[in-house]
């Protein structure tokens, strides 16, 4: 209501419901629905019909599953929706059968435009949730922040607490732009399509208000499935001069990505408010099967020290340029240490309160240690999304005024790009190949650092595979669904 937001009660319900239930789509909104309306007179109806007929173990192959779709549909009419009762055993049927629904379409979903008829259920979603989709888009539109209070009820004093659910429901408004953004598209509906794309972007800005790892991490995710989304809008037919052109300045004018190394920050502030939680016993253990250890003469200054000692070197680590580098400077200032795991197998009270202390330092620096490899990899990899989308526009600009792509990038200087950018992965500028069919890739060394000659991510089941590269190129270099799919 502080918000200017007033929504009758039941749409307010509504819009709860669907942020919090949105993450497995359309699976968890029937699972919702059933458990919620009166179904008797449904359930009479299919009751009369043979077992075999609803039985979810005998519903394998696809005639089967599309007997199930109008049952399904059914579950969802909106005079249901606020009836309440539905019996377990029909609970545990109609779910079970909408996950074998769900498993078919989410193939589709989640890598190209779709049609009513291939996704029914996906259809019936899209049409219930677009209010709140439209509500949510207007918000991010005219809100240049986002602010989620946490309000902590139970009274105990923490220095840093952070609310993951609140967190993730940014992730899932996100999903679900992307689903309805390549319904619009099959629809030829581009302009709607590029408002969710750039809805995508806006929940990016608005994820890492605070400077949390997890927060900046999820960020980093977001925005990876905005690119990838924008990515398939670009390839559709009769996109303009105009819409590129808008589609390039969009990408020049969004805020830039948060840097990982300030997340270190807060990840240190994070590990002592839980050490302090602990010592006051105000958050229990950390490790409940063994808090005996938390419970023993701990020098618990020198467990801070240590901590403070690692994320000193965690941040010095940071200002590497290349994943070799961050590797082995953690190996040589983190040393592992077998003696002391094998201590920490021990009851407390057989160790010195010096040997306690040992083992303690040596548990908590490991249970907080970030996997800054990782880290590194996640934010590095989102800045490439960014700078290769970017040249892409501009590599299609380019073609489009001269009949053909350029023969280097810097000739895209500086009437479509400001500068050719530069890869984080080895601080050289970024890759570009032209290919004898007269296309192109364009690509990041990736996380070893080597040039690979644009080896893309294709058919690989890891997307984080390292001996290869990240790639873009031309529609008949690169399919499709692999353009930003890393």
């Amino acid at each position: 209501e502080q918000n200017g937001f007033t929504p009758p009660p039941v749409e307010y319900f509504d819009l709860q419901e669907w942020l919090n239930n949105v993450t497995s789509g359309i699976a968890q909104r029937i699972e919702l629905t059933i458990l919620e309306p009166e179904l008797a007179a449904e359930m009479d109806r299919l009751e009369d019909l043979p077992d075999a007929d609803w039985d979810p173990s005998v519903a394998t192959d696809e005639d089967q599953i599309q007997d199930l779709r109008p049952a399904a549909l059914d579950l969802l009419r909106p005079q249901y929706l606020d009836e309440a009762g539905a019996a377990e055993w029909r609970r545990t049927q109609f779910i079970e059968a909408g996950k074998k629904l769900i498993d078919r379409e989410d193939l589709i979903l989640n890598e190209r435009a779709w049609i009513e008829d291939e996704c029914p259920l996906a259809a019936d979603w899209v049409r219930r949730t677009t209010p709140q989709l439209d509500q949510l888009q207007r918000e991010l539109e005219s809100r240049p922040k986002y602010y989620t209070p946490l309000v902590d009820e139970s009274g105990k004093q923490f220095l840093l607490t952070v609310a993951l659910e609140s967190i993730q429901s940014l992730r899932q408004c996100a999903i679900s732009f992307s689903y309805r953004s390549r319904y619009y598209m099959h629809h030829q509906n581009r302009a709607a399509a590029l408002r969710d794309i750039q809805a995508i972007f806006e929940i990016s800005r608005c994820s890492p208000h605070q400077p949390i790892l997890v927060e900046s991490l999820v960020n980093c995710a977001i925005q990876g499935i905005g690119m990838q989304a924008l990515g398939e809008w670009l390839q559709q037919a009769g996109i303009t001069g105009e819409e590129l052109q808008q589609v390039s300045t969009y990408l020049a004018q969004m805020p830039a990505l948060p840097k990982w190394q300030t997340t270190l920050a807060a990840e240190r502030l994070s590990t002592v408010a839980s050490i302090v939680s602990v010592v006051a016993r105000e958050d229990g253990s950390l490790d409940p099967k063994n808090n005996y250890w938390e419970t023993t003469i701990v020098c618990w200054d020198e467990v801070l020290r240590e901590l403070n000692r690692m994320y000193d070197t965690l941040e010095a680590a940071a200002k590497l340029s290349n994943v070799a580098s961050i590797s082995q400077a953690l190996d040589q200032s983190l040393p592992s240490r077998p003696d002391l795991d094998e201590l920490y197998k021990q009851r407390p009270w057989y160790l010195l309160p010096s040997q306690r202390t040992e083992v303690v330092k040596h548990y908590y620096t490991r249970v907080f240690q970030p996997s800054l490899v990782s880290v590194f990899n996640a934010f590095q990899k989102a800045q490439v999304r960014h700078d290769l989308m970017q040249v892409y526009v501009a590599l299609e600009r380019f073609r489009r005024a001269n009949g053909a792509y350029p023969a280097a990038l810097n000739e895209l200087v500086p009437t479509y790009l400001p500068a050719v950018p530069l890869d984080p992965f080895d601080s050289q500028p970024m890759k570009y190949l032209r290919t004898p069919a007269g296309g192109y890739r364009a690509y990041s060394v990736w996380s070893n650092g080597v040039d690979d000659g644009g080896k893309p991510n294709v058919g690989d089941d890891d997307p984080d595979f390292q001996e290869n590269d990240l790639v873009i190129g031309s529609p008949e270099e690169i399919p499709l669904k692999y353009l930003f799919g890393w």
